[in-house]
């Protein structure tokens, strides 16, 4: 669950962050449109709109399985960067953290409502939630006799998470298999074939299992779904670095459109009673949804990779809000339409305040929780902000990543505070702490600094502060005050950018190149430098 780039110079594909923001975009639209269509949902409205029923159905068929597609080429650029535990341990942080949550704290309402709306549940929420949600058994039978605790629209997690694991324990038995079966995977699907085998495939599926296996999305028993979902995610696994099959479907794009036309007008001639019902026309219908199944796929991919290859504030700021969103945002069309209910609005508008409303929840809820530390592993979120700089060298492939040893100057925790501010909008607190400091040490060192030496001065060149070890090594010599010589005769200073120069009179056994600050003076006379 989350992502942006050009495929030949970067690990990040900024197409499919695209893809996925836009995939998941049309949930919004997708999940109103099931209150107005006669299909099952956890409630309806009062309006029903017959013609709205195509056009889900032209979304129906692969909008998941493009997700899960693209969720396997983000699981292949996360495990070159990373070992198998260290892929295990993200993913199961970023999605089963949040679907606990979805399902202790974002869901309950929706399935608190559907029993207000079918059985005119009398208590209120919180009787429910304590008395009913956590039974762990089906409640309220027969109608809608629903399993609670239940996951609804979070079943996409569940999915992910389970075919994540089951992939790493197979990358563990063969570490190898990943890049030899992309090859033969990638020389199978060459020129025509990358068309038609998967075509087929999927066809097969909704051949074979659809009729035995009808979705459910309860993970146990869900067969044709884990088949269909299973295959996406694995071919978009195995493909990530096969760049021949992403400029082959950019190339064959248009005959991917003329193709999934074909499949999609026949399978709704045949959905819509035109034809004599028949074994042979039900059998070509559910080709025909299989085949458009893929080839949409691979008209989106196509195009994405051709046009959506731009960068931007709004790619990088709706990749990391696009997850809180999904799991916020069934409820919220759930707990707007039931306040609507039966207040006579028609559908045109209603639907409208559910979009709206819906998606200013999405954006406050994510604005909020960005802020909070503590609530951003709930949403899918990282724990600290990403930086810039460490993204671009990462996505880049130039650099693991991996925090520079070393002393950190000034110039570059600057840095960091501005890159911080660009990639998320919020400054970090040590950044104000920094600047709200600055003030009281320039005043502390314009009283502690030694009379010989100018204002401004740091040892190594020229700066507004001076160095971290001046005020040490100062209280240290001032420490033996009492038996130190006469103070010498103020010395001029000459400098340079990198180095101080030895001032003219001074001899070089009281002053060392190394360190442009003055020595401390033992009880005799003679030089000692300070050591801290």
């Amino acid at each position: 669950m989350t992502t942006p780039q050009q495929f030949q110079s970067s690990d990040r594909r900024i197409d499919l962050d695209w893809v996925r923001i836009l995939a998941f975009g049309l949930l919004i639209f997708y999940h109103v449109g099931m209150l107005y269509v006669s299909w099952g949902f956890h409630i309806k409205s009062e309006h029903r709109l017959t013609w709205l029923e195509p056009v889900m159905l032209f979304l129906n068929p692969w909008r998941l399985s493009l997700l899960f597609l693209v969720s396997g080429v983000a699981a292949r650029f996360m495990l070159d960067k990373s070992s198998l535990a260290l892929l295990a341990g993200a993913r199961s942080a970023r999605l089963l953290i949040p679907l606990i949550f979805g399902m202790l704290v974002i869901v309950p309402p929706q399935s608190y409502l559907q029993i207000v709306e079918s059985l005119g549940y009398p208590a209120g929420f919180f009787d429910f939630y304590i008395k009913h949600y956590f039974a762990f058994d089906t409640q309220f039978c027969p109608n809608p006799c629903i399993v609670l605790p239940t996951w609804n629209h979070l079943w996409f997690v569940v999915y992910l998470w389970v075919y994540t694991m089951a992939l790493i324990g197979l990358l563990a038995l063969w570490p190898a298999g990943a890049d030899w079966l992309g090859r033969k995977l990638a020389g199978m699907l060459a020129g025509p074939w990358l068309l038609i085998v998967p075509c087929l495939l999927f066809a097969a599926w909704r051949l074979v299992l659809f009729p035995a296996f009808p979705s459910t999305h309860a993970l146990f028993g869900d067969w044709y779904n884990h088949a269909d979902h299973a295959t996406a995610f694995l071919t978009g696994f195995l493909l990530a670095r096969q760049e021949g099959i992403w400029r082959e479907l950019e190339r064959r794009r248009w005959v991917a459109v003329l193709a999934a036309a074909t499949c999609f007008s026949a399978f709704i001639l045949v959905r819509a009673g035109l034809f004599a019902p028949s074994p042979a026309l039900k059998w070509a219908a559910a080709s025909a949804y299989g085949c458009y199944q893929w080839l949409a796929i691979a008209v989106v991919l196509g195009f994405a990779r051709r046009h959506l290859t731009a960068d931007g504030p709004a790619r990088r700021y709706l990749t990391d809000a696009i997850f809180p969103y999904y799991i916020v945002h069934q409820t919220a069309i759930i707990v707007i339409a039931h306040q609507l209910r039966g207040r006579g609005l028609p559908a045109g508008i209603e639907a409208c305040i559910v979009i709206m409303g819906t998606a200013l929840t999405c954006v406050a809820t994510y604005e909020i929780v960005r802020r909070m530390s503590w609530l951003r592993p709930l949403f899918g979120l990282r724990t600290a902000p990403r930086r810039l700089a460490r993204m671009g060298a990462a996505s880049a492939g130039l650099t693991s990543a991996r925090r520079p040893i070393g002393r950190t100057t000034k110039g570059a925790k600057r840095a960091k505070c501005r890159t911080v501010s660009i990639s998320t909008g919020t400054r970090p607190r040590r950044c104000a702490l920094r600047r709200g400091t600055r003030w009281l040490r320039r005043s502390i060192w314009s009283v502690i600094r030694p009379r010989s030496m100018p204002r401004g001065a740091r040892r190594g060149g020229w700066s507004r502060m001076p160095g971290p070890r001046w005020p040490r090594r100062l209280a240290r010599c001032r420490g033996t005050s009492s038996s130190l010589p006469p103070e010498p005769k103020p010395m001029r200073w000459r400098w340079r950018v990198g180095c101080a120069v030895r001032p003219e009179g001074q001899s070089s056994d009281s002053w060392s190149p190394r360190s442009s600050m003055p020595r401390c003076w033992r009880a005799d006379g003679s030089p000692q430098r300070g050591s801290g």
